[in-house]
């Protein structure tokens, strides 16, 4: 049978591996997240600023702006929704102005 002095440096030497395995899985993950950015780039992704102004605020040609904006980072793989929200208005907003200016939509502003 064990005495308790063994048991404990059993317990201990589990935990110790434990740790070394988990620290050792993390530098993996690191590297290969390094890798991937190195090759791909990050996934940050930058808007110009609007002022914080409200969507409410946006004149006309801004908020025809805006759906330009959401329409290229639509181009670029993103869904309409999460690209009203990197462009701070709501996806219904980004629909209904859609609908608003339809007629008014052609190449985006430069």
């Amino acid at each position: 049978m064990e005495s308790n002095n063994d048991m404990f440096y059993n317990d201990r030497r589990s935990e110790k591996n434990f740790v070394d395995w988990a620290y050792d899985k993390i530098a993996e993950e690191m590297k290969r997240i390094e890798e991937l950015e190195e090759e791909f780039g990050t996934s940050e992704h930058v808007l110009p600023s609007r002022d914080n102004r409200s969507p409410v605020n946006l004149t006309e040609d801004e908020q025809i702006q805006t759906i330009h904006d959401i329409d290229k980072l639509r181009d670029e793989g993103y869904t309409y929704k999460i690209a009203s929200e990197l462009c701070n208005i709501a996806p219904s907003t980004y629909t209904k102005w859609k609908r608003k200016f339809k007629a008014r939509l052609g190449k985006p502003q430069e």
